[in-house]
């Protein structure tokens, strides 16, 4: 699953490959599948923003949830934008802002930027809520 998802990058890059998206995509679907965390992040991020593959926020969310309970740190903060937006998924603060905060936590200072707006949008009770479940959140969790 490793050659693989370098392949797909390279691919991607264009790095002693032509650079062509759409096989870069085919190749990170492969790793992906396979469980590797950074393939599973960037096919949920291509499927967020409609980059070498259909926009869908319901695959984006898919593979960034399966990318985010393997501690993915930009999995973590993308996974949070879509609950924090109702993308993909319904709306939900909460584990937007624990999200955020975990993504913060594992060195994403625009991740904790994000996790300040979103309190903004929250009640006290909220809050003590999304911070309860960060303490709790352990590689594996579902998110």
């Amino acid at each position: 699953a490793t050659p693989q998802n370098n392949l797909c990058r390279l691919y991607s890059l264009g790095q002693g490959v032509r650079d062509d998206a759409r096989v870069a995509a085919e190749w990170f679907l492969k790793a992906a599948e396979q469980g590797v965390a950074e393939a599973q992040a960037m096919l949920g991020y291509m499927y967020l923003v409609g980059d070498s593959a259909p926009q869908s926020n319901g695959k984006a969310h898919e593979w960034l949830r399966k990318a985010a309970e393997q501690g993915q740190n930009y999995a973590l903060s993308n996974l949070a934008f879509l609950y924090e937006e109702g993308k993909g998924a319904d709306r939900d603060l909460v584990l937007a802002h624990m999200l955020y905060g975990l993504s913060g936590k594992n060195g994403n200072v625009g991740a904790l930027k994000s996790q300040t707006a979103v309190a903004g949008k929250m009640t006290p009770a909220q809050i003590k809520e999304a911070n309860d479940l960060l303490k709790k959140w352990k590689k594996g969790s579902s998110a």
